[in-house]
């Protein structure tokens, strides 16, 4: 049981350190290349946005993680599929769009 807002603000950093970690463990998949490590940046209205980006030895496919941080909560999205920039930016737009009520 959470006791207050203080430990709820603890439990979520928590989380969003859990997330960082989970896409950091693509690192150690010898199959994967880092495109683009993980990348935190905070946006208008305060979300802390995260980003792990890695493609196959090959170029073929993409695993794409992303976390946003809200006041009261977390999402984590991932994408495997195909590369494709267009696609990941579409995706990226698309989460940096949530709105926190």
């Amino acid at each position: 049981e959470i006791s207050g807002p203080g430990e709820a603000l603890q439990v979520l950093e928590e989380v969003e350190r859990n997330a960082a970690t989970a896409m950091k463990s693509g690192a150690d998949d010898p199959e994967l290349s880092t495109l683009v490590a993980l990348k935190t940046r905070r946006l208008v209205g305060g979300t802390v946005f995260q980003e792990w980006l890695s493609r196959t030895k090959d170029g073929k496919h993409t695993l794409a993680q992303f976390s946003m941080r809200g006041p009261r909560s977390l999402v984590f999205a991932t994408y495997e599929g195909p590369f494709n920039d267009k696609s990941l930016e579409q995706i990226r737009r698309s989460l940096e769009q949530v709105q926190w009520e």
